[in-house]
């Protein structure tokens, strides 16, 4: 079973909570073309456009599941779902 509360995801993102650390919140990137950069104390990670858009218009139903607490990963589907970008 998975310790993830999942907050919001896509294909190739997930946005999730540790469901037993409510300290942080953690954004888990797949790809081929995932570019990051890793030093002694700092990591900078590139986070394309589209995700960045995902999780701002989101950022309420974001802080509303972060303020209820833990929930269970199968109720998050039709609570946060992603909806495609057509442009």
């Amino acid at each position: 079973m998975s310790t993830r509360c999942t907050l919001l995801y896509d294909e190739n993102w997930h946005l999730y909570e540790e469901c037993l650390d409510h300290k942080a919140i953690y954004l888990e990137l797949q790809g081929t073309d995932l570019e990051y950069e890793v030093s002694n104390g700092s990591v900078s990670i590139r986070i394309p456009n589209e995700v960045w858009k995902q999780i701002l218009l989101n950022t309420n139903k974001i802080q509303e599941s972060v303020e209820r607490g833990p929930i269970e990963w199968a109720d998050t589907e039709s609570l946060f779902p992603v909806k495609e970008n057509k442009e």
